[in-house]
């Protein structure tokens, strides 16, 4: 809902400074960047509310603790889909470089969380490692969401600076069990 309210805001800031563009109207620029200041307020408040939803939906995994119970992992497996959908839901309803923005930010937040909660275990079990493992490349599915298609890169690293420390934390857990 916030970000349809944010698209109409857009909508109503554009419309408006078309209005007679030739006529000088300051109340007209005025009130066109207030709606552009409204618009990013409903961007930020969806942006909010999409990071507690993730940061509810991964304390549901228990931070990936104990993932040796086959409940626990699939409790996990069944998050990280959540996750990942909640991801492409926003994709449709506004630009490429804002729903970046907008991904980005819940990207982060989940990479954060994820290595943080790696790091913080004392002791990984071989099974353990190899269901993080498949957790994490999961998540790393979400690279697909910030390809440019000019370009076939992504770009997700711009937008989530963790993205790459959680990479590498993946890569870590595969290397340490061939050891």
């Amino acid at each position: 809902m916030s970000v349809q309210l944010g698209n109409d805001f857009r909508y109503l800031a554009s419309q408006m400074l078309q209005c007679e563009p030739d006529v000088a109207w300051p109340a007209r620029e005025e009130a066109a960047a207030g709606y552009v200041a409204a618009a990013s307020i409903a961007y930020k408040t969806y942006q909010v509310q999409e990071q507690l939803k993730l940061q509810s939906i991964f304390a549901e995994t228990n931070h990936f603790a104990d993932l040796s119970e086959d409940q626990e992992y699939q409790r996990a497996e069944s998050a990280v889909a959540e996750l990942l959908h909640l991801c492409t839901d926003g994709q449709p309803l506004v630009d490429d470089h804002l729903y970046h923005e907008l991904v980005g930010a819940l990207v982060e937040t989940v990479s954060v969380l994820a290595v943080d909660s790696v790091l913080a275990m004392e002791d990984i079990t071989e099974v353990e490692s190899q269901r993080i493992e498949s957790l994490m490349k999961g998540l790393e599915s979400m690279q697909r969401l910030f390809r440019n298609d000019n370009l076939q890169l992504s770009s997700v690293a711009t937008f989530a600076p963790h993205w790459l420390k959680m990479c590498y934390t993946t890569e870590l857990l595969v290397s340490d069990r061939h050891i």
